[in-house]
Order: C-alpha cells, then structure tokens, then sequence
C-alpha cells in the first residue's frame, strides 16, 4: 500500500477526494456550489494530501463566510489563507 509521506494511502486519499467533491457540489448555495463544484470538478485530482485538508477545512465553514472570503481574500481568517483559497479565488475570477 502506497502512502504520501504523511501516512495517508492511496485509497484513503481516493475516498477523500470524492466525499469533497460531494460536498463542494451540494453546498446549499448556488454560489457556492458553482465555485466549489466547479473547482472541485476541475481540480481535485491536482491538490496534494495538505492541499486537500486545506480544502476540507474551507469547506466545514459556512458558505456566507466562504463568498466573503472569496470576494474579500484579506478577510479570511489566517488558518485559511493558503495556496487552495488562492487558486479558488482565481478560479472564480475566470468563471
């Protein structure tokens, strides 16, 4: 069984990557459904381990604090300032 690095497998990582592509398409806003889903659709595959956990934690927060941070990138609190709200900001900015 093949890890990261970090301890997590293969398989592990594949159920990961589909349970957040769920939850970025079924947001509960359209907005946000649109944003998330559609990077999610476009990029997951392409995120590393951290890069998906940083994922994940930006999805357990509400989708109002998401659109704000999105619209807003100096708002966003510091545990959530990385390289993934970056690449969704810029994905947003060429929806």
């Amino acid at each position: 069984m093949s890890t990261d690095g970090n301890g997590t497998d293969e398989l592990e990582l594949a159920v990961m990557r589909k349970r957040l592509l769920f939850q970025s398409n079924h947001r509960g806003m359209k907005e946000t459904d649109r944003i998330f889903g559609g990077f999610a659709n476009a990029h997951l595959d392409e995120l590393n381990p951290d890069q998906l956990r940083q994922f994940d934690g930006l999805l357990e927060e509400g989708d109002n604090d998401l659109m704000a941070w999105i619209n807003d990138p100096v708002s966003a609190p510091v545990e959530h300032c990385h390289d993934v709200l970056d690449r969704i900001i810029a994905f947003k900015n060429a929806l």
